[in-house]
């Protein structure tokens, strides 16, 4: 085929976090002629500035990328639908909007889902945090009910035990990365409004941050206890959610005005419907050539899929590290050459916003927390979005 892939058709399905870079990186592809579609029904969203956005510390429109621009930069076409099924032998998709696409090559970015359907009525009655933008609406309708519950003269974080005019009684359901630091954020949004916040974190876990050094984890805990209108409840367990009341296992009830899901991520239910092998968590099993170990013309990356073997952790640096690969080996099989291998390295470094000015940052068994932290998260996040333009 040598240098070309002329009338070659590529699918590109999703636009999370690796497919945003991959899109910033389609030149080579759209010169060697290929056809290039997008089938995205919104706008991107960046995890690394999710919860300081709903803190208050950034705008919205900070953390929000137009795609159709980046797919107008690229020389691809953007078809505005979502795709509700996938054909890999017959290379064709369905989109919601009743049409179908048909492809020689596709890749799939469809991140991941807050797996709510685990707690009864926990669908019905909380916010759930995916996908990201959920977390803008979330700081809209805070905002709106922190302007019902003006600051008085005493305690802005005491708890009224009848409700009504008191703090506004927040539950976060999770002991992770995310559900810490939206518990800070939450505070901060509420200190921004000057209105009395109740939060109380509730983690199922003996201890918050599981897979953190136990130092890390410990001093987060110790952080948000310390700040008043924050309660953290471990070894707590949610059974079933109601209307402003949750009930956990050992029959204790923690009311609210407002839940927020924040009790882990599964994989996009359209992975289980490709009929392609999947890992036990239920993403799509890919090869060190991020393709699908069962179809060579589906690749993938992201939250959706994993490598055989290897549980690659659902956070925004592993997948933006895959994009420069995936766009390597998109071209390479449309071409005819070798492909490059994926390796993932062993650690990562996180950065927690806090809500409070700092971050926590970790790296394998290394972690700090401090204000510099926060500072070079800024730094990194802020990187990545202006090279999105």
């Amino acid at each position: 085929m040598g240098d070309r892939a002329g009338g070659r058709r590529l699918a590109i399905f999703g636009a999370g976090h690796v497919h945003v870079e991959l899109i910033r990186r389609l030149g080579p592809i759209a010169r060697a002629g290929a056809e290039v579609t997008i089938v995205e029904p919104e706008d991107f969203w960046y995890s690394g500035l999710a919860t300081g956005v709903l803190g208050g510390r950034y705008e919205v429109e900070l953390d929000r990328v137009d795609v159709a621009r980046l797919a107008r930069r690229a020389g691809a076409w953007l078809i505005r639908d979502r795709v509700e099924e996938i054909d890999p032998a017959a290379r064709v998709a369905r989109l919601a909007g009743g049409g179908t696409l048909g492809y020689d090559l596709a890749a799939l970015d469809l991140g991941s889902t807050v797996p709510a359907d685990r707690v009864p009525g926990l669908a019905e009655h909380a916010f759930a945090v995916k996908p990201i933008r959920r977390l803008a609406e979330l700081r809209a309708d805070l905002a709106r009910r922190f302007r019902a519950r003006p600051l008085g003269d005493g305690d802005a974080h005491a708890r009224d035990p009848d409700g009504g005019d008191g703090p506004l009684r927040v539950l976060v359901i999770g002991g992770g990365a995310t559900a810490c630091e939206l518990a800070g954020n939450v505070r901060a949004l509420a200190e921004r409004h000057r209105a009395p916040i109740a939060v109380t974190l509730a983690s199922s876990g003996a201890r918050l941050l599981p897979g953190f050094p136990e130092g890390a984890a410990r001093a987060v805990s110790e952080a948000l206890g310390r700040w008043a209108g924050i309660t953290v409840r471990t070894g707590s367990t949610v059974d079933r959610v109601g209307p402003g009341e949750a009930v956990l296992a050992g029959g204790d009830r923690l009311p609210f005005d407002v839940a927020i899901a924040a009790n882990g991520l599964t994989a996009h239910p359209l992975v289980a419907r490709l009929g392609l092998p999947t890992s036990e968590g239920g993403r799509l099993l890919i090869d060190p050539h991020l393709r699908s170990v069962a179809e060579p013309t589906l690749f993938a990356g992201g939250d959706c899929a994993t490598l055989a073997g290897v549980d690659l952790p659902r956070i925004g640096v592993v997948a933006i590290r895959q994009a420069p690969v995936l766009a390597h080996n998109l071209l390479a099989s449309l071409r005819g050459r070798p492909l490059r291998r994926y390796r993932p390295r062993r650690h990562h470094l996180l950065i927690l916003n806090l809500g409070d000015g700092t971050g926590l940052a970790c790296f394998g068994p290394l972690w700090h927390r401090g204000r510099a932290m926060l500072w070079l998260k800024e730094v990194l996040d802020c990187s990545f979005l202006r090279r999105l333009g």
